[in-house]
Formats: C-alpha cells, sequence, structure tokens
C-alpha cells in the first residue's frame, strides 16, 4: 500500500448474493477490474443452493473472498459479510447492478476521513425497448429529506459501528431503515453522482410481484420504527390508486390479478418507448401492492 494512502480509504466490496449466478458473475468482473491496492471484494451467498458457488469458486482472484450462510435475506447477507470484511471502507452494492467504470473511484473520492459520512451513489435503468434495450435515468423521490439508496452506498467501518447493523428481520427497505438511524446519528449523507451502477428492470412478472409485497412489508417496519413509510395513507392517495389498494385490500388474489393486467400494459409501454406510461403503470402496481402489504402487516402486529 501506498504510504501517503490514508488506510481508512482502503475499501471492502460487499456484495449479497442470492440466486444470480450468471448477474454476480458480471458484478464480480465489474468491481475487481476497479479495485485498488488493499482493496477486496466480499461476496456473502445468502444460501443459494444453485450453481453461485461453483461461480465463485471459478473466479480465481484472491481479491474475492467470500462467505455463506442459511437463507436470511439481504440484511444478513451484508452483516455477514461485514464481519468478514478486513478494510475500513465498506462499499455495498447489489449483485444485479454491476458498478460501471470509475465507480469505487468516485465513492473513495467524494470521502473525508475526517467526517462521518454516508456516500450515495447513482443508479441508471436498463429497460426493455423493441426487442433491444436502452439505459434511462433512474428517478427516485426522497423519503423524509432521505434519497432511497440508488444502487450503492458506502461508509467507513467506524460510522456503521455507532449504530445497530442492518435489521435482519426486513426482506426489504432495510437500507432505508439503517438511513434513518444514521441520520439520527447526525451522519452527514454525501452524493456521488459519478458512481453509477445499472440496474436492469427487465424482470419476470413474479419477481417484480414478490418484490413489492416485500417492499409493503418493509415499510410496515419502517413506520412501526421510525413513524413513516414508503407509502402515502390510503385516504390521501389519488383516486385511481385509492380506489386500486383498497381492492387489493379486499382480496390478495384481486391485486394479483390487476398487478397482472397492469404489468401487460407495462410491458407494451417499454418495448414502443413510452418511458413516461411504463413508470406510470408501474408505480400504480407498486402503490397498490406495497400499501396493502403495508396495511396487512401493521394490521398482523396490532392483532399480536
Amino acid at each position: 500500500m501506498s504510504p501517503s494512502r490514508d488506510p481508512r480509504l482502503v475499501a471492502s466490496v460487499v456484495v449479497p448474493t442470492y440466486r444470480r449466478p450468471a448477474l454476480l458473475r458480471e458484478c464480480i468482473e465489474a468491481v475487481l477490474a476497479q479495485l485498488e491496492e488493499g482493496d477486496e471484494l466480499v461476496v456473502c451467498d445468502d444460501g443459494s443452493g444453485d450453481d453461485t458457488l461453483e461461480v465463485l469458486e471459478s473466479v480465481g482472484d484472491e481479491r474475492l473472498r467470500w462467505v455463506t450462510q442459511p437463507n436470511a435475506g439481504p440484511a444478513g447477507a451484508r452483516n455477514t459479510a461485514v464481519a468478514a470484511c478486513r478494510n475500513e471502507l465498506l462499499v455495498f452494492v447489489d449483485d444485479d447492478e454491476p458498478p460501471l467504470p470509475g465507480w469505487l473511484r468516485a465513492h473513495r473520492s467524494a470521502h473525508d476521513p475526517d467526517r462521518r459520512m454516508m456516500v450515495m451513489g447513482r443508479r441508471e435503468l436498463l429497460v426493455p425497448h423493441r426487442g433491444g434495450h436502452k439505459v434511462i435515468a433512474a428517478s427516485l423521490p426522497s423519503l423524509d429529506g432521505l434519497i432511497p439508496n440508488q444502487g450503492s452506498f458506502s461508509l467507513r467501518r467506524a460510522v456503521l459501528s455507532e449504530v445497530a447493523p442492518f435489521r435482519e428481520e426486513l426482506r426489504r427497505a432495510e437500507e432505508m431503515e439503517l438511513f434513518f438511524r444514521l441520520r439520527a446519528a447526525g451522519v452527514e449523507f454525501v452524493p456521488a453522482p459519478d458512481a453509477v451502477t445499472r440496474h436492469s428492470i427487465d424482470r419476470s412478472f413474479e419477481e417484480f410481484y414478490a418484490d413489492r409485497l416485500n417492499n409493503g412489508k418493509g415499510s410496515a417496519t419502517l413506520r412501526h420504527l421510525h413513524g413513516i413509510g414508503l407509502y402515502p395513507p390510503v385516504a390521501s392517495m389519488r383516486r385511481v390508486d385509492r380506489v386500486l389498494t383498497r381492492a387489493a385490500l379486499s382480496s390478495e388474489s384481486a391485486g394479483r390479478l390487476i398487478a397482472r393486467v397492469l404489468w401487460g400494459g407495462v410491458r407494451v409501454a417499454g418495448w414502443i418507448g413510452s418511458w413516461q406510461l411504463q413508470a406510470r403503470l408501474a408505480g400504480r402496481i407498486s402503490v397498490m401492492l406495497g400499501a396493502s402489504a403495508e396495511q396487512r402487516a401493521l394490521q398482523g402486529r396490532s392483532a399480536s
């Protein structure tokens, strides 16, 4: 390691992974190409039970280390990986969001080791378009002044140790829950617009559906712990969202059927390149499924 390099900025890149061996390989290759002296990549296989370990074993690069655990979700996988990290600067990225060149350097450059900081990367979306794909900018609203995870984030181990690690009971929104605690501890949030990851949204309906339900359950925990969730109260929603959410609340099967129909519109809008319509339809599904799942989870908490 160069004697002029601050050891507090030597990085451990953390990647939780679950049943995405092909995407994981792409992510690993993209990260390894950016590591500098002393940096490492630590992957936690969250009980995939598929070809993930074969992918990891085939890399043959000593800068990559991996750990395994029974399936516990991304929060648990991140905690397990962090425990195995050797360096001070922790840089988190998901297995389905390969970073573009310059990503790690942008994270590192944004950090001042004498300040308590959380650095936030930027996400681009790779969307289906007329039989191929097109890159568009991601647009994410803030939540109570916090920007949701936009593909990657980084902080020093000393800063993370000031608060509890990721809450392992959360299957979604675990980053936002951690961000609330970091903000309450006075940690500064700093954007790194050149730290870019690229996320493909060419997914199946089943994956999209499960993801939105998990978001709703995570939102219920956020509201329980911090008084704010990812979705507005049903009564304050726009009329169309209110009608759809109430239908989904009345019957899970009705919500799934409505989501399936709207999903067809999402695919058509993406194929013809109507991103505004695609985003509007996907947003309707997300609010309907997420808000209804949140309400069910909150009702379950009240009943217990």
